[in-house]
């Protein structure tokens, strides 16, 4: 936690984590399907009741299980002003490493407050 913020990482292989838990090494990605019907979304809300998050900005990539997922939490039932997920308009050719590249910019901009850092084409959408 820095400046009052609260960092939760959605993990293919461990779920929900707070950002500074300790985890093995793996390679999955989210699969919803792997999960119970309702779990992760409980997370999601149970920490941000528990952190009383007045925002919640997810990114993730737009065609993800992440995504998906972020989209379907009830966010309306923490005390959260706005939840909005930041996702990348058009990563054409490269996709693969240049959304995560260009979504990593994105946080390190947001977690420093200088807008002037945001890469190009971020959509920002509102789900809550």
């Amino acid at each position: 936690m820095a400046n009052g913020a609260h960092v939760v990482i959605l993990s293919g292989g461990y779920g929900l984590l707070r950002a500074e838990e300790l985890i093995g090494w793996y390679e999955k990605k989210l699969r919803l399907a792997d999960w119970p019907a309702g779990l992760l979304e409980n997370a999601l809300t149970d920490e941000a009741v528990r952190v009383r998050a007045q925002w919640v900005v997810a990114l993730a990539s737009t065609t993800t299980d992440y995504a998906r997922l972020i989209r379907r939490v009830p966010w309306s039932r923490t005390d959260a002003a706005e939840a909005l997920l930041v996702t990348l308009a058009d990563a054409g050719a490269g996709a693969m490493v240049n959304v995560p590249r260009a979504l990593g910019q994105a946080f390190r901009a947001f977690w420093e407050h200088r807008p002037d850092g945001y890469p190009p084409g971020l959509v920002v959408e509102r789900i809550s």
